[in-house]
C-alpha cells in the first residue's frame, strides 16, 4: 500500500500526530479542508497546530484556518524555526 511505502521511505510521518494522505481523504492540498481533516485526526485545534510545507500556497492556506505555518527551505532553518516556536531543543523534538 502506498501509505506504507511513505511511512518507510520518510521518518516524519511516524513522528507526527494528524498524518493524513490525500488519498485516503478524497482532498489535496491547498485545499482548505484538508488541513481541518488533519486537526480532528490529531485530536487538536488548527491554532494548536503547526503545518510545513515547502509551497508557500500551501502554508497560505493552512495558516488562514488557524495553523501556524513554516515554509521549508533547509533543515537548518526548520530547526531553528522549530526551536524558536519552542518545539525543538537542541535539535531533539520534545514529544
Amino acid at each position: 500500500h502506498i501509505r506504507d511505502e511513505i511511512e518507510k521511505r520518510y521518518t516524519f510521518p511516524n513522528l507526527v500526530s494528524g498524518a493524513v494522505y490525500s488519498f485516503n481523504v478524497g482532498l489535496r492540498k491547498p485545499h482548505k479542508e484538508i488541513y481541518l481533516t488533519a486537526a480532528e485526526l490529531a485530536g487538536t485545534q488548527p491554532a494548536n497546530s503547526i503545518f510545513i510545507d515547502d509551497m508557500a500556497e500551501n502554508i497560505d492556506a493552512a495558516t488562514e484556518v488557524g495553523f501556524t505555518g513554516i515554509q521549508y527551505f533547509s533543515t537548518e532553518q526548520l530547526i531553528e524555526d522549530l526551536t524558536q516556536l519552542g518545539i525543538m531543543q537542541k535539535e531533539k523534538v520534545i514529544l
